[in-house]
């Protein structure tokens, strides 16, 4: 079987620049409302064990603010964006930062992580360090190819996958499986389920007619008061001695 050349399989284990990856922490969208842009946080995998949940949590939270923390004319950028403005040193503290808070984690506290997985995410560092040695364009591209965010979405994919199968095993703990639209879903404020009760209070009220008024006459309509006599005899009161 012939090897593949190198560029074909750098094409195959990442992404290409073309199709930025979206921010591990946060998802975006237009509030119809007011149709402002906001965000909310992405919910983790189902399945997932307490360590892996926390491992997620943590790369998630830091690809973010590495990559996508800053947001000024419509586009995003992060903390690399400014480390590697300074020409070499910077591009070397990018390279390392990226190994150290985002692929050593994966490595040390991830047991599971195969080294298919690693591979690529020291894949994408490489591309992101030689790209930022190019001045001024390449920290440009540098924070469009968003290497952490790259590297936290590739161990979220795995994880979605060992979290069904700690499902499978009926392992305890686990985090739970959202359904469809929960975590966009608010519970309902109680006025509203009072106006829809008296809603159909009133629709019932109509179908079955006014209400007599029989039963609402006073007593004193229909009865005459006990200390009033008949008409034309003195009231007990007023007889005389």
């Amino acid at each position: 079987m012939t090897p593949l050349p190198l560029s074909a399989y750098l094409f195959k284990s990442v992404s290409l620049p073309g199709s930025p990856p979206q921010d591990p922490l946060y998802e975006y969208y237009v509030d119809p409302r007011s149709g402002k842009q906001k965000k909310k946080r992405r919910p983790l995998p189902p399945g997932l064990t307490p360590k892996q949940a926390k491992l997620l949590k943590k790369l998630k939270r830091r690809a973010h603010y590495l990559d996508k923390g800053f947001y000024l004319c419509g586009f995003r950028f992060g903390w690399t964006f400014f480390i590697g403005i300074i020409p070499g040193a910077g591009d070397i503290a990018d390279a390392i930062l990226n190994y150290t808070l985002i692929v050593k984690p994966t490595r040390n506290e991830l047991q599971e992580a195969p080294d298919w997985l690693v591979r690529k995410m020291l894949i994408n560092n490489a591309i992101s360090a030689g790209v930022g040695l190019v001045p001024l364009v390449g920290d440009v591209a540098l924070a469009a190819w968003r290497a952490n965010s790259r590297n936290a979405n590739l161990v979220e994919d795995f994880l979605r996958v060992k979290g069904e199968e700690n499902m499978a095993l009926g392992l305890p703990n686990l985090t739970p499986r959202l359904a469809p639209g929960a975590a966009d879903s608010k519970p309902p404020a109680p006025s509203s389920a009072n106006q829809v009760t008296t809603a159909s209070q009133v629709q019932q009220q109509s179908a079955q007619g006014p209400p007599s008024t029989s039963s609402t006459t006073l007593p004193s309509e229909t009865q005459p008061l006990t200390n009033q006599a008949p008409p034309g005899k003195p009231r007990f009161w007023q007889k005389s001695k």
